[in-house]
């Protein structure tokens, strides 16, 4: 029986092609080539690039990119832009330069000019070095099992962790049994697997060893001379880890996280303790103060996350100060209150306008308002909504003004389609009472 692995390789060739995915050699320069794997309509006549939004996985130490990614290119590559490095000394990639830091990756011979990127491990150090050096190239990042730099303090607590002395006897095994080490380290329940999985593993995975070594070896840097030593970064960035991580546990994640995000929270006009003299009623003049109250506060760009009016306001805001608004995370809201969408919304629940649903003017109005708006509404003693009834429906003249001012005529609408600049992550139910899934499909681009 041959080796598992290259029987694998045509194989997995033919399931990439039929996903849409190629495999192209890049040279980076005279003397470097990486080996990628690209979305097919990328590299047509011209070089037109697909306008998916653009995703680098980038691999761990142990197997080249795809290996490493398979699963989660197949699953979404239909959706997005795919990019599958093998990184130097992995796969097919190669380089004559006697450097070899994680500094001197990239994209930009693709084309490329922004993208996402996912990293494992060792890529994640290398994707967050990445981020450092071109951060007008990597818009987010996802990590996991990977920390920032690979410190001295951080390679001898981790060694210690997993029960070596240095990372070439563990991540570069000289026998089966090595193998089986590493991978029953490296996971997180290993099922079991037969004997010549790990043999046929071991002589296919472990090649240009001492390059392996010797990127190792530059991989872990003297405490002083570490280049970040608080994360500092422009891109979002999203951290998974496990508690039973044996390599890389939760205390170095923890370190990687700012000890918290400044967290922003303000009372819309005619809510709590907001008030306006001026006249008008409308999301325009929300946004407006909104923005002016965070630039006293001397935030000149946040991230913002929208629940239904406040959701309308957010994308207001958006609109007339794209500058400040960096991303947005809306949910159970719309772009716009049109005619015909809040003629649609109000049929769903069974009145005939605003004011009547959201500014009920008995305690029984308000037990309808919250099992409509809530999935499900859990008992709560009367008492409750009394109360609820008693403090929350103040300046009502006012609100019933902002309800007017919200209704747009569908001519008028300011927004026809969805245009951005933002990220944005729409969190919308199939049970939604009052804006369900037929309103967010519709402003997803």
């Amino acid at each position: 029986m041959g080796n598992i692995f290259v029987i694998l390789k045509p194989i997995i060739h033919v399931v990439m092609k039929a996903a849409g995915m190629t495999s192209q050699l890049v040279e980076i320069e005279p003397g470097t080539t990486m080996h990628f794997w690209v979305p097919t309509e990328s590299i047509h006549p011209n070089n037109k690039l697909t306008n998916k939004s653009p995703v680098l996985f980038v691999q761990g130490f142990i197997a080249n990119g795809i290996v490493t990614w398979l699963f989660q290119v197949l699953s979404l590559c239909s959706n997005f832009a795919v990019y599958v490095p093998d990184l130097l000394f992995f796969g097919d990639s190669i380089t004559t330069r006697p450097e070899w830091s994680t500094s001197i990756q990239g994209m930009m011979k693709l084309g490329v000019e922004k993208f996402s990127l996912v990293g494992f491990s060792y890529g994640g150090m290398v994707g967050f070095k990445l981020a450092q050096l071109y951060p007008h190239m990597v818009e987010s990042m996802v990590m996991t099992s990977a920390v920032i730099e690979m410190t001295e303090s951080i390679s001898n607590a981790s060694l210690k962790n997993v029960g070596f002395t240095n990372w070439p006897d563990f991540l570069l095994p000289k026998t089966v049994s090595g193998v089986k080490v590493l991978l029953s380290i490296g996971t997180q329940k290993l099922p079991w697997l037969p004997e010549f999985f790990y043999k046929d593993f071991h002589e296919t995975m472990f090649g240009n060893r001492k390059k392996k070594v010797e990127l190792l070896e530059a991989l872990v840097v003297s405490d002083k001379d570490a280049t970040i030593k608080t994360p500092n970064y422009s891109q979002r960035i999203y951290i998974l880890c496990g508690d039973d991580d044996k390599i890389f546990n939760k205390t170095f994640s923890d370190d990687m996280k700012n000890s918290d995000f400044a967290v922003y929270v303000p009372d819309l006009l005619f809510f709590g303790d907001s008030i306006t003299t001026r006249p008008e009623r409308s999301t325009s003049i929300q946004a407006e103060c909104l923005a002016k109250g965070m630039m006293k506060l001397g935030v000149e760009k946040f991230s913002l996350v929208g629940l239904s009016y406040g959701g309308m306001v957010g994308f207001k805001l958006a609109q007339m100060y794209p500058h400040m608004v960096e991303s947005m995370v809306m949910s159970s809201t719309i772009i716009e209150m049109t005619e015909s969408i809040s003629n649609a919304s109000l049929k769903n629940i069974g009145f005939t306008n605003w004011p009547d649903f959201l500014l009920p003017k008995t305690v029984s109005g308000v037990k309808l308002l919250l099992s409509i708006g809530s999935h499900k509404l859990p008992w709560l003693p009367e008492f409750f909504y009394k109360d609820f009834h008693e403090a929350m429906f103040s300046n009502r003249k006012e609100k019933v003004e902002l309800l007017e001012a919200l209704v747009v005529n569908d001519k008028d609408a300011t927004i026809k389609v969805p245009n951005y600049s933002q990220r944005i992550y729409i969190l919308c139910g199939d049970d939604d009472k009052i804006f369900n899934t037929t309103f967010s499909d519709y402003m997803k681009e």
